[in-house]
């Protein structure tokens, strides 16, 4: 992943963590039921539309999970299935922010690489697997699920603070 794709990719799940924290804010554990009136959470699978405050507060924290990853100078490889519906959407709404992002400054210093903003590329190399049971998210898996780590994965800790 170039450095100029990382940048965008890095904003983008900062902007998903601070809108489920806005979601939790908002509405805590309310069902969804109208998807346009939340940041995120309407952007999810059904299944989850009805999960709790704190199934919530989880996710968010795989998403900053994901953004140390990348502060860190590491790939933001999912550890379990939230993480990866996470980084889906991350991925996927990465495209319509690579405007926004490198209009800034501190973007444009960085150097220009081939494969900048390749996000197809991006999403074949992150979300690809080589664990059977790493999934991106299957519509049937109970939200339960999301946070128990992938065959191989590390657990992250769930003691950590939560980003600012």
């Amino acid at each position: 992943m170039t450095r100029r794709t990382a940048d965008v990719l890095h904003a983008c799940l900062q902007y998903l963590a601070a809108g489920l924290r806005s979601d939790i804010e908002e509405r805590g554990g309310e069902p969804v039921t109208d998807p346009e009136d939340w940041k995120v959470m309407g952007c999810l699978p059904r299944i989850t539309w009805t999960t709790t405050t704190a199934w919530r507060r989880r996710l968010a924290l795989a998403a900053d999970d994901l953004i140390c990853d990348l502060e860190e100078g590491r790939w933001p490889i999912a550890h379990c299935a939230g993480e990866a519906a996470v980084l889906w959407l991350a991925i996927t709404y990465s495209p319509h922010l690579t405007d926004t992002i490198a209009a800034f400054g501190d973007h444009q210093a960085l150097p220009d690489q081939e494969g900048d903003y390749d996000w197809q590329k991006c999403e074949e190399l992150i979300l690809a697997s080589d664990h059977d049971d790493r999934q991106c998210f299957d519509y049937r898996d109970l939200p339960a699920w999301w946070f128990v780590p992938f065959s191989g994965a590390e657990p992250r800790d769930l003691r950590r603070e939560p980003q600012s």
